[in-house]
């Protein structure tokens, strides 16, 4: 599980060595769904950006659309790695789709596809019992829908 968002924001100050204003931690919380290491990569990408600056004494966000960044491509790539052919095309069917049922997904692409995908822990089910299938964040689908529209990309 990630950070509370109250943990989150806490843990944005302790890197950012300063108060970040509510909004700018909930953002990076938000964004990171609580992963204190998709949280560092993102402050780390919007520092280098300049999106990420001090003001008056708080850290401000321009919370305008901040683009992933290497090291972010890098961390969702190596927890891509591995994966087997359908289970990166069920992966790809989810991130275009979503929330998408359960049932379908299982029926188009089998149930091994989606074990392997929640072993990695990178979809969730509603606990609403609509069964519907998510990415565990929309940072992947990002990434993940933008690598599949480049040239020689292997979704």
């Amino acid at each position: 599980m990630g950070l509370t968002r109250e943990d989150g924001h806490a843990f944005c100050a302790g890197l950012l060595g300063g108060t970040p204003t509510a909004n700018t931690g909930w953002y990076f919380w938000h964004t990171a769904a609580g992963n204190p290491l998709l949280i560092k990569l993102l402050m780390d990408d919007a520092l280098a950006s300049g999106k990420l600056h001090l003001r008056n004494g708080l850290w401000v966000m321009d919370i305008a659309s901040v683009p992933a960044g290497y090291q972010l491509q890098s961390v969702v790539r190596e927890q891509l790695r591995g994966l087997s052919a359908v289970a990166l095309r069920t992966l790809n069917l989810v991130a275009l789709s979503e929330p998408v049922a359960a049932e379908i997904v299982s029926k188009q692409m089998g149930t091994e596809a989606l074990a392997e995908l929640f072993e990695r822990h990178l979809l969730q089910e509603t606990l609403d019992g609509t069964a519907l299938l998510r990415l565990i964040n929309p940072v992947y689908g990002e990434l993940f829908a933008n690598w599949c529209h480049e040239p020689r990309a292997a979704c």
